[in-house]
């Protein structure tokens, strides 16, 4: 696979991303969800209404947390292609030959109250997205059905919705980089220990984290995932300070990159998502005054798009990372090869 020039990558990132928050758009449930009724998940279940490739559904999309169709019915085809049983289950039952089955089971089952589902329609009426999240009677159904028990994650359903997006874009660069041929194991979404810059020890929320390894016994390479959006919902965030909890994050990665290089004595690396264009601008502003060398050497960048697009012409997103430096006080982005992942 060749790499894509630095050209290439900026074209991508300069058409922005599918996946992120309009102000101007409209946002409401779906018109097919209905109030939780209790005897009605009871029933279904009872009754057989939920099919046994069901609870391997509800499971994947609580593992990605927020999900659309669309990525749904990419991550479950690769599972496919990896052997993973839940997904050969879902395609045995036909739920992957076109979009448009997966879709009609999604409502189905958010029907029934296993699922919650978002809607945003774009200010021009243009386009319709959907994101649907696992609610705590779809988790019950898997956990005990599947016999998987763990905790549920109360704070999904309190994501203000523009922090959906950054699962979503997260879940699409995790998943596009598992096709890398050096790739090993992934994981989301996972509390993580680390220490701060004053020794202190602290707990944080990574989005995803992914290794990859060239060959058994070798060197290993990690690479934390972490998205930096600057679109929110100024109900909620003013901009102002959204981009100072961006500031904040990015010395949360910091020290988390650190604390694992020295515990494992590995290498370690950070790739931040950006949104678009104008994120990568208000990111230069935010990160000029900061410890460059950091971002010089432990540091990637990308936009959803930019691998969205590697992955529709074969690749896997590894080929659309930038790297920076700067010179003569002005940033200079350009491609940049990700040890492990060549």
């Amino acid at each position: 696979m060749s790499k894509r020039t630095t050209k290439e990558i900026a074209d991508s990132i300069r058409r922005g991303s599918r996946l992120v928050y309009q102000k101007d758009a409209e946002y409401k449930q779906a018109g097919f969800i209905a109030p939780l009724n209790i005897d009605k998940i009871e029933y279904a279940v009872s009754q057989e209404s939920v099919e046994s490739e069901d609870y391997f559904l509800m499971e994947i999309i609580y593992d990605a947390c927020f999900v659309t169709p669309e990525f749904l019915y990419y991550r479950i085809k690769s599972g496919v292609k990896r052997g993973e049983r839940g997904c050969i289950e879902i395609a045995k039952a036909g739920l992957i030959e076109n979009l448009g089955h997966l879709n009609h089971r999604l409502e189905r089952l958010a029907c029934f109250g296993f699922f919650f589902c978002c809607e945003m329609k774009t200010a021009d009426k243009a386009k319709i997205l959907r994101i649907y999240y696992c609610t705590m009677e779809g988790f019950r159904a898997f956990t005990h059905r599947l016999e998987h028990y763990r905790s549920y994650n109360r704070t999904l359903i309190y994501r203000p919705i523009h922090e959906m997006f950054r699962y979503l874009a997260t879940n699409v660069v995790l998943y596009a980089m598992r096709e890398n041929p050096n790739f090993k194991e992934l994981w989301s979404f996972e509390r993580y220990e680390y220490r701060t810059a004053e020794d202190r020890k602290e707990h944080t929320d990574i989005y995803g984290r992914i290794l990859f390894q060239s060959e058994e016994g070798g060197p290993k390479t990690y690479v934390f995932v972490e998205p930096v959006f600057f679109s929110c919902d100024d109900t909620y965030v003013t901009s102002e300070e959204n981009a100072e909890r961006v500031r904040e994050r990015i010395d949360v990665m910091r020290g988390v990159v650190e604390s694992f290089k020295e515990k494992e004595d590995e290498e370690a690396y950070v790739l931040f998502i950006l949104e678009n264009n104008e994120g990568v601008g208000y990111l230069k502003k935010i990160i000029f005054d900061m410890e460059l060398d950091f971002f010089k050497e432990c540091c990637y960048f990308t936009t959803e798009n930019a691998v969205f697009e590697s992955s529709r012409a074969g690749g896997d997103g590894t080929d659309s990372l930038l790297g920076f430096n700067v010179v003569e006080g002005k940033f200079k982005f350009k491609q940049k090869n990700l040890p492990g992942a060549i």
